[in-house]
């Protein structure tokens, strides 16, 4: 069968472990809002991890805010659907196997990273299976997912330790390449950032590109916080995209951050989700939303 994960350490570690006990022919590397929109061929039978649901679907693990509403697996699909911490965890209860007791500590930090369960340190000045998992995560910003994250598996199932996978050539430069631009994003997110109440609003629009880092740090940076709005440029240039996320140290807004941007035509989690604006009312929407995200 085929396997359909995301490309971050969760969707990672959890093909690692899928492939001990299934035979997978091929892993496909995609985000769940393709999923959702119907942009990824699902082929009877393919495996899915850390996704939406697919009604072709053979296997399937999740723990997304939708897990919540499964009262049990769908008629002829194995797996498990549960709130957890990471879909890794569920792979791991799910086979109960021996050989993956192995990855025992590995799945720890899975937890950690996939719930931010993170500490300061663990933003500021990363490293082990965290800081492997920064380089993983499309949202970062470091770009060609599909060979590296390959990679990454087969180092996982070799029985590599993180200190080996962190001196792998293709890790070592991803790693040096998200300290340089961490430092480039940081100045970024300074000089964009500014508060309203309880939000913090990130503008990168006035910049000819992007940056890409972190997405926890601004939390770090604007303690006060609990909820960050981030502006950008879209590659349609009549729309601006919008994307909000609670703060990891400050747990306390109130609100579901997906139905929120699905207001406006977008989708998310609980936790962070995204939405496109059009750029001719982009004001007015994203004061909108701000203004629903205060409290």
């Amino acid at each position: 069968m085929r396997l359909l994960t995301r490309a971050d350490l969760d969707g990672v570690v959890c093909a690692a472990m899928i492939m001990e006990h299934e035979d997978v022919s091929e892993i496909v590397f995609t985000h769940p809002k393709d999923m959702q929109d119907g942009l990824i061929e699902v082929q009877k039978g393919d495996g899915i991890s850390n996704l939406p649901f697919h009604p072709n679907a053979g296997l399937w693990f999740d723990h997304h805010d939708k897990a919540e509403e499964v009262e049990e697996m769908p008629e002829g699909v194995r797996g498990r659907v549960d709130v957890a911490k990471s879909a890794a965890r569920l792979v791991y209860e799910y086979y109960a196997a021996q050989d993956l007791h192995k990855y025992e500590d590995m799945l720890e930090e899975t937890d950690r990273l996939d719930s931010a369960t993170l500490t300061m340190e663990d933003v500021l000045d990363p490293g082990g299976w965290i800081l492997l998992g920064y380089t993983l995560d499309p949202r970062t910003g470091l770009g060609g997912f599909r060979d590296y994250s390959m990679e990454v598996i087969e180092a996982i199932k070799e029985g590599k330790t993180i200190d080996e996978i962190l001196e792998m050539p293709s890790v070592q430069g991803r790693v040096n390449r998200y300290f340089a631009d961490g430092e480039i994003f940081k100045k970024a997110l300074m000089e964009c950032t500014t508060e309203d109440g309880n939000v913090s609003i990130t503008d990168f629009r006035p910049l000819d590109k992007t940056p890409t880092g972190n997405r926890f740090l601004v939390f770090a940076l604007f303690p006060d916080s609990d909820v960050n709005v981030r502006i950008y440029r879209h590659r349609d240039a009549s729309k601006i995209m919008v994307a909000a996320g609670k703060s990891i140290f400050i747990r306390t807004h109130p609100g579901h951050i997906g139905k929120l941007m699905a207001d406006y035509e977008g989708g998310g989690l609980r936790g962070a989700g995204t939405c496109p604006v059009n750029a001719s009312t982009a004001e007015q929407s994203i004061q909108e939303i701000v203004n629903k995200l205060k409290h």
